[in-house]
């Protein structure tokens, strides 16, 4: 089996294989439908590709959806390319800051209300796995620039739903690292990370915040966070070992930028940001 890769390639005995972290969904516990990747596939024509050109020096800024957001979001004026995610995207609307790109890859029907109303000059980015109400409300608003994407699932039934031909983005299960990464395949290397905490909350209103929080010590300093956004927070810090030619810049307050201050990059083996289903 070949497979086109963007990122150094795997090899075994000399020959190029695929090893990759996928994503892993409770359907039946979401009470999602992944046939919904076929529905959306065949509604939705363009498809988000990875930039082949060289990379992008312009500094680029990836918006997340924590409550450092609330005091860091003026300094988002100085950038012409903004990416957000999650409830970023309204947040940010709403103080008259307009995403270059919105990136969603929930299957749940509540990101619809937390998107908010779409705008037409944002190129939205949603996962085929999306809620079909998320597309309705695109359709709804006219928005001509959506390009679908595809995660990486393992399981033979739901990776036989995905269509062949098409990138399929590997990665773990939340949107703000893969947001990163879908940058880097836009070619920006220059990221200034908004709003990624792992601590604390939300800039605002979330249909799924969590309703208890641990207390969590990190060089002397605690922090009210969850076992998941713990782990999520790990997970980015290996995808950027993978992607040492990303240079990043944290702002705000929280756990996450309390790591990125003793963090150095790890070696670790090269796992494709994405790859071309044959």
């Amino acid at each position: 089996m070949t497979y086109r890769m963007v990122g150094p390639a795997n090899t075994i005995d000399g020959q190029s294989v695929f090893r990759a972290v996928a994503t892993k969904i409770e359907w039946q516990a979401l009470g999602v439908d992944p046939t919904v990747i076929r529905d959306n596939c065949e509604r939705v024509k363009g498809r988000f590709e990875p930039y082949q050109g060289s990379r992008n020096g312009e500094p680029a800024a990836i918006v997340a959806y924590g409550d450092s957001l609330k005091e860091t979001w003026p300094h988002l004026k100085d950038f012409q390319t903004i990416f957000s995610c999650s409830g970023a995207h309204q947040f940010l609307l709403e103080r008259g800051i307009r995403p270059t790109y919105h990136v969603d890859s929930d299957p749940r029907p509540h990101k619809v209300a937390m998107l908010g109303t779409p705008h037409p000059e944002v190129t939205y980015l949603p996962a085929s796995i999306c809620h079909p109400t998320y597309f309705d409300l695109l359709e709804r608003h006219s928005i001509p620039n959506v390009l679908l994407w595809h995660l990486v699932f393992f399981e033979p039934d739901i990776y036989a739903l995905l269509p062949r031909g098409e990138w399929l983005m590997t990665g773990g299960n939340t949107v703000g690292p893969r947001t990163i990464k879908m940058a880097r395949l836009l070619g920006y290397v220059e990221q200034h990370l908004f709003g990624f905490d792992a601590c604390s909350g939300y800039a605002g209103f979330h249909f799924n915040a969590p309703k208890k929080l641990k207390e969590f010590q990190y060089k002397g300093k605690s922090y009210l966070t969850t076992h998941n956004w713990l782990e999520h927070a790990k997970m980015m810090f290996e995808d950027l070992d993978r992607m040492p030619e990303v240079q990043v810049h944290f702002y705000g307050e929280g756990l996450i930028q309390a790591m990125a201050k003793n963090y150095t990059r790890t070696p670790r083996g090269n796992f494709p940001m994405a790859v071309v289903k044959p």
